[in-house]
């Protein structure tokens, strides 16, 4: 140090009371923010905890739904049912989506009779072997 001259401040009384309450309530509230940033840092914890569970029963939930699809037998839907679903997304699409939608519901049809096609000489060639046997 180049000087060891010391520097006295006079402070009143009260002066230093109220200095010593603001540094107190200072403390005070920086302990205040501490527990809450450790309070805050436990329940982000549960919260990852608590997603990282959810993920896994999700991950299962869906492995067993499409275990369900694959074992379930697929269904028909009549051809009247179908063919207001099919209304219902047109109605819906917007205008200028609609000459989209109309060419997705003509590949679905397309589709559809040859899947009906393939079942139906599926079914013959299935007779035709018992008829064989």
């Amino acid at each position: 140090m180049k000087s060891d001259k010391l520097i006295h401040v006079k402070i009143d009384y009260e002066e230093g009371i109220e200095s010593k309450r603001d540094i107190l309530n200072a403390q005070a509230s920086l302990i205040k923010i501490l527990q809450s940033l450790k309070q805050y840092h436990l329940m982000r914890t549960e919260e990852l905890a608590i997603k990282e569970k959810l993920k896994r029963k999700m991950s299962g939930a869906k492995t067993n739904i499409a275990k369900l699809n694959t074992n379930l037998p697929k269904i028909k839907i009549p051809k009247i049912l179908e063919q207001e679903h099919l209304e219902e997304i047109f109605e819906k699409a917007p205008k200028h989506k609609k000459k989209e939608v109309k060419e997705a519901a003509k590949q679905i049809k397309h589709k559809e009779a040859q899947d009906e096609l393939s079942m139906e000489l599926e079914e013959i060639q299935d007779k035709l072997k018992r008829l064989a046997a």
